[in-house]
């Protein structure tokens, strides 16, 4: 039990980074149809009623990061198997998510300093210098080492690290897409849905139900061919019928064998289903929000969908059986049924952390 205790002391603090909450200004440029903006938040998302693992998870985060600098974490997560513990932090890693992907987001992206770098406050020029350099770093990039480490040692084709990579999983009904070329001129697009049935994230981004041509419409008339304006967002219930935005790019290739050429084109359309795996994208921070956005995709080589997986027929398009399910010709109920059985599988792991007293 020491081992395991000792575990959760050290690679929990893999996905916040650092120690000390500091606020950076940052300009934020973006040209992509979708880009949300939530109020910052320092404090523990600790609530009445919350999973006792969910807890459990967030007390050990709050007491790792402040007692063990970033690098024994790295070094530390260099030479796991996927063992108990592993399992047990993919867990808590897995339900902390589940339970509030904005909460967890923010939590998770803090801009924080890590143990001993106060030091540099008595030299401005320097402090300034580093906290810049630090800052750079991508935010999520500790949490995607974790994600990549167990789809290194996960004996199971990466179903595992796809599975904690997405933010989201919803199965949707696209209501409208809207097109715009970004400032690289490649073509992305902005994707209106209705909730349907929700397998992961109990909150979601809050988006306007409103038509979303007229909100196209209305933004492009008051900034004409200039970067996208921040939709204000916070976690709402992800219920049927509730409405869900994503942006994605019908540019992107999907290859369906080796022999065949990729193909690009509309991978979603109007008034058709879609079983979507999404991600919480970080784009830049200031001193009063976090922006982000919202998009599809997972680290699953096998997959030809991109985290799409249209619904034709009541039949779920996944040729290659990414997950495993047992069968690539599959009804919708049933391959949900199925997935949520793998998902099972990695939260009822073996060991579980105990909230710390």
């Amino acid at each position: 039990m020491t081992h395991n205790r000792t575990f959760f002391w050290l690679v929990i603090p893999a996905l916040i980074g650092f120690s000390t909450t500091v606020s950076v200004a940052q300009e934020v440029h973006y040209d992509d149809p979708l880009l949300f903006s939530i109020s910052r938040d320092s404090a523990l998302p600790i609530y009445t009623g919350q999973p006792a693992a969910v807890k459990a998870g967030y007390d050990w985060l709050e007491n790792v990061m402040r007692n063990y600098p970033r690098y024994e974490i790295i070094n530390f997560l260099k030479g796991r198997t996927w063992n108990d513990s592993m399992k047990a932090f993919a867990s808590t890693f897995y339900q902390m998510q589940d339970d509030n992907p904005l909460s967890f987001f923010i939590y998770t992206c803090k801009p924080t300093l890590p143990k001993g770098f106060d030091v540099y406050r008595r030299f401005p020029q320097l402090f300034a210098r580093k906290m810049k350099e630090l800052y750079q770093e991508y935010p999520q990039q500790p949490r995607r080492a974790f994600i990549k480490k167990v789809s290194e040692v996960a004996d199971d084709t990466g179903i595992t690290a796809a599975l904690l990579s997405a933010d989201i999983i919803a199965d949707v009904m696209v209501e409208d897409t809207i097109y715009k070329k970004d400032g690289y001129h490649n073509i992305m697009a902005r994707v209106r849905s209705t909730i349907l049935d929700v397998i992961k994230g109990k909150k979601i981004p809050f988006s306007s139900g409103t038509d979303l041509r007229a909100t196209w419409e209305k933004e492009r008339e008051s900034v004409p061919d200039s970067e996208t304006v921040p939709f204000p967002t916070d976690g709402v219930a992800a219920s049927n019928g509730t409405n869900l935005s994503f942006e994605y790019s019908p540019s992107w290739e999907r290859k369906y064998g080796d022999d065949e050429p990729p193909r690009i084109g509309r991978w979603i359309n109007p008034n058709h289903e879609y079983i979507v795996f999404l991600r919480m994208e970080w784009i830049g921070s200031d001193s009063a929000k976090f922006y982000f956005s919202l998009l599809p995709g997972m680290p699953l080589y096998s997959s030809v969908n991109c985290g799409m997986y249209p619904v034709v027929d009541c039949i779920v398009q996944d040729p290659n059986d990414d997950f495993h399910l047992g069968s690539s010709h599959l009804l919708v109920s049933e391959w949900k049924r199925r997935l949520r059985a793998r998902i099972e599988k990695i939260v009822h792991a073996p060991y579980k952390i105990k909230r710390k007293r």
